[in-house]
């Protein structure tokens, strides 16, 4: 990555904006484990984590264009691991390769009404 300093750079700045997606996912799960034990009675509360992953999915998506942006230089990498995480899980690597089509899939099965 020394002799990409450009590339580097540009994605640490892109990579910094990014949520922790870890944490988000994690608040999402812990909401919907509690949705199944007990009835909710507000719907703003579900419209508010509905948002929630809507950003989630945004951030997701964010990612993925970041690390295919990786991908055109990947082959001047030394690292192996690096490889494994840029590459698409079809090819052998890490990164899932249908992301993209599973994002658009969750993002039709909600209408957003803008109000």
């Amino acid at each position: 990555m020394i002799e990409n300093q450009y590339e580097t750079d540009v994605f640490r700045s892109k990579i910094a904006k990014l949520p922790d997606l870890e944490k988000l996912l994690a608040k999402l799960y812990t909401y919907s484990v509690k949705h199944k034990v007990k009835a909710i009675y507000f719907e703003n509360v579900s419209l508010i984590k509905l948002r929630e992953f809507r950003i989630v999915l945004r951030h997701f998506k964010g990612l993925s264009e970041l690390v295919s942006s990786l991908c055109n230089k990947m082959k001047d990498f030394k690292s192996e691991r690096l490889h494994q995480l840029l590459s698409l899980d079809k090819d052998g690597g890490l990164f899932p390769s249908e992301i993209i089509q599973e994002i658009a899939e969750f993002e039709k099965m909600i209408v957003w009404k803008r109000t």
